[in-house]
């Protein structure tokens, strides 16, 4: 713990956070009373202290932030998501520190000058280091992938038109193979697993597998031996399936 050197944050904005090969945790939380800004720093896992003061990679008068989730690569570089406010909507951002500095902001939407609301947002750095984020977008859930290391553009795949909008979750991980594996609610409150294979293009994805149990916040891992390992609530337990 390092009470003297911790950012002060909003406590109704989650925090995202992610270990790198350094053992050096990255952590992106609000900032700003009225939530419009999102911030970074580091932790040393070996020292317990913060390394770097807070800084503001996103955020602007007249916007909102609202949630930000961060994934690192293979050269223990950040990259965030963020969903911000502008028109009433909840649209997502994607940045990354892949040059040292903090890269401009890419806007993701399935049209240049379209603005989709999203929500249950979530990013996954793939082998190939490119991230991949999935999010809810109304009644379906939408994969996007980045067009390399340092993204500047994204391609967009929506793997179920008909999702359950408040399962409060959707995750992504991607295997030692480099297959990405999403996990969220369906329209019938069902777990549900979808698959995209490495090899595929990114509009391709195959074996969505529904557990038949209602089932709420999913959640993903993956195992040292490439074993996915799916967490749920089902009130009012707990389950764990692989």
């Amino acid at each position: 713990k390092d009470s003297t050197n911790n950012p002060a944050c909003i406590s109704s904005f989650s925090i995202s956070g992610a270990i790198d090969g350094q053992n050096i945790i990255h952590l992106v939380y609000g900032t700003d009373s009225s939530g419009s800004y999102i911030s970074y720093i580091t932790f040393n896992t070996s020292t317990d202290t913060f390394v770097t003061p807070g800084v503001t990679i996103a955020g602007a008068s007249g916007s909102f932030a609202t949630t930000a989730v961060i994934d690192i690569d293979s050269a223990n570089k950040p990259h965030v998501a963020y969903t911000m406010d502008y028109t009433g909507d909840e649209e997502v951002n994607y940045t990354n520190k892949v040059s040292g500095s903090w890269s401009g902001a890419v806007r993701l939407s399935t049209a240049p000058s379209v603005y989709i609301p999203f929500s249950e947002l979530n990013i996954n750095i793939g082998i190939d280091d490119k991230a991949m984020i999935t999010a809810v977008n109304g009644s379906g859930i939408m994969g996007f992938q980045g067009n390399a290391n340092s993204a500047t553009s994204f391609s967009y795949y929506s793997s179920d038109t008909s999702v359950y909008a408040s399962s409060l979750a959707s995750t992504a991980v991607s295997t030692l193979s480099g297959d990405t594996w999403i996990a969220y609610t369906d329209f019938d409150q069902d777990v549900t697993l979808a698959k995209h294979n490495f090899a595929d293009s990114w509009s391709t994805w195959t074996s969505i597998t529904t557990k038949n149990e209602d089932g709420y916040e999913p959640n993903l891992t993956v195992s040292g031996d490439d074993l996915i390992y799916l967490f749920y609530d089902v009130l009012p337990h707990l389950h764990t399936d692989f």
